[in-house]
């Protein structure tokens, strides 16, 4: 078997499975955190896109999965929105929703701890879970996008 490119065994793994299901993915490297940087390109039933943003940290026990800018939203609808979020924070289990008030915009935010050897699945049923509350979870959030 070729050798991965991921500077992590995590990443690597992870790496793997997306190649044997055919998923298209960018390796970026390591950060100045030193977490090792993944994106995947989604695109939803509604036909929106986003990215997903995966750091496998050192030691191969710990990713954070990140997908920034779901909405942005006009400040003065900040209160609203924020409802939305708890709602939405209430519903939903191991997926966190914020507003990020610097730009206005909506970050949904997953953390995974995993032994090394079970990263790839776990990360990848993560990934399935996320896509999941995105979906259902979203369009309650549309109302308040620019």
């Amino acid at each position: 078997a070729a050798e991965s490119p991921a500077a992590y065994e995590s990443t690597g793994a992870f790496l793997a499975l997306m190649d044997a299901k055919d998923m298209t993915y960018t390796l970026d490297g390591l950060d100045g955190e030193a977490r090792e940087k993944v994106v995947i390109r989604n695109t939803d039933a509604g036909g929106n896109t986003y990215d997903i943003s995966y750091f496998f940290e050192p030691g191969d026990e710990r990713c954070a999965l990140r997908v920034w800018n779901l909405i942005t939203f006009d400040a003065a609808k900040r209160p609203e929105v924020l409802r939305a979020l708890n709602t939405l924070n209430s519903e939903y289990r191991y997926v966190r929703f914020h507003a990020d008030e610097s730009d206005n915009t909506i970050t949904a935010s997953m953390d995974l701890i995993f032994h090394r050897e079970d990263a790839a699945l776990i990360v990848w049923e993560a990934t399935l879970h996320l896509v999941d509350i995105l979906e259902t979870g979203c369009p309650a959030l549309a109302a308040y996008g620019k």
